[in-house]
């Protein structure tokens, strides 16, 4: 039988990506969040319920709220509780991405690096030991992709080459895949050259910047 809890997160789910009524589902994540003495499968919605929260507050622009929230989630569960639902385990492993960008917008660039590294690692970790590996590839992808984005837009260029260089080589993997998702790739591969394209130019490499542009333009 599906639990109350389970319910009301379902609930929740319809009324931000069907309805769209975000400040509903705001209040209601949080008293799923909040319910006290959850059992361990309550555990796991909470931690999905977490993971909703973070993205409305992200919609609504509140950088901080989604810092909290994510940190006090990586404080009060435990991953392996999370290994057997993909759903949960996959929200864990990004509460490291979002700690890490409040890091970097509040300008702690070394430690925020530090919590996307742990969410990249545990990406490849779990990828590696799970069957689907074309999604996890391509959460993998769309991890690195928002922290290029973060980084780009606090003018964390130097930064943003090594996860530059990551994102070409993963993606150049997700490729090779049989399952691979055409329309995401080329997505996610447009807004890789497009970061390349300005961050090669502001870091005074314009051969390569002249190079990514052209590719991005046959895209």
């Amino acid at each position: 039988a599906i639990s109350e809890t389970m319910r009301d997160y379902m609930h929740c789910l319809e009324d931000i990506y069907i309805i769209g009524d975000y400040d509903k589902a705001d209040t209601a994540l949080q008293k799923i969040i909040e319910q006290p003495n959850a059992d361990k499968y309550d555990r796991l919605v909470q931690i999905a319920a977490i993971s909703e929260r973070i993205l409305v507050q992200t919609n609504y622009g509140h950088i901080e709220t989604t810092t909290i929230l994510a940190l006090n989630a990586l404080k009060q569960y435990q991953i392996e509780e999370a290994e057997n639902d993909l759903i949960a385990l996959n929200s864990y492993i990004r509460f490291y991405g979002t700690v890490g960008s409040g890091l970097v917008y509040r300008g702690d660039i070394e430690e925020g690096e530090q919590y996307y590294n742990n969410s990249y690692e545990l990406n490849l970790k779990y990828s590696k030991s799970g069957e689907d590996k074309e999604q996890w590839m391509l959460r993998r992808i769309a991890l690195i992709d928002d922290i290029l984005t973060t980084l780009v837009n606090n003018m964390y260029y130097k930064t943003a080459l090594h996860w530059i260089e990551r994102q070409e080589k993963t993606l150049e993997e997700y490729k090779k895949l049989p399952n691979y998702n055409e329309v995401a790739y080329d997505g996610f591969l447009n807004n890789m050259l497009a970061t390349k394209t300005q961050t090669m130019q502001i870091e005074g490499k314009d051969k390569e910047a002249a190079e990514a542009f052209a590719e991005y333009n046959k895209t």
